[in-house]
């Protein structure tokens, strides 16, 4: 049984096919994507001094990341080669107890950071300094 034979359901389908199949073998194969390649900012030994000079007078690695195009983990690596112990950002004793407040009322650990300017880890560590225990994630307190 052929599929151009007279008794054939397909053979206006298959006629098709075969008109349409130069035109599909003739076009092109898609390049493939091209990846962009990660611009690397290196800095020179002043740069770099600059940069921890700048932070002992009191700027926040993410404020130095942003300044000089690189990221906080590498602001944190060139403060680290220097022999620098990064500050560790905390909360008032008046943001402590208003994040207390805050998270007894349901927010969540990140919303309370937006709140102080801060990442949700500096609010877990200060409430785990100020005793109180976690919820899951649905608000309910862990067992």
């Amino acid at each position: 049984m052929g599929l151009t034979g007279a008794s054939s359901k397909q053979k206006a389908q298959f006629r098709r096919l075969a008109t349409a199949l130069p035109a599909v073998l003739a076009r092109p194969e898609p390049a493939p994507p091209v990846s962009q390649r990660q611009w690397q900012r290196r800095l020179s030994a002043a740069q770099a001094a600059e940069l921890v000079a700048q932070y002992q007078a009191g700027d926040d690695m993410p404020v130095l990341a942003e300044r000089w195009g690189i990221s906080r983990k590498t602001v944190a690596a060139h403060l680290r080669r220097a022999g620098v112990t990064p500050r560790r950002r905390v909360l008032s004793p008046e943001q402590v107890q208003a994040a207390i407040e805050l998270y007894g009322a349901g927010w969540s650990l990140a919303r309370i950071g937006q709140r102080f300017g801060c990442d949700h880890g500096v609010v877990l560590r200060s409430l785990r300094r100020a005793g109180v225990p976690r919820r899951d994630s649905h608000g309910r307190p862990r067992p």
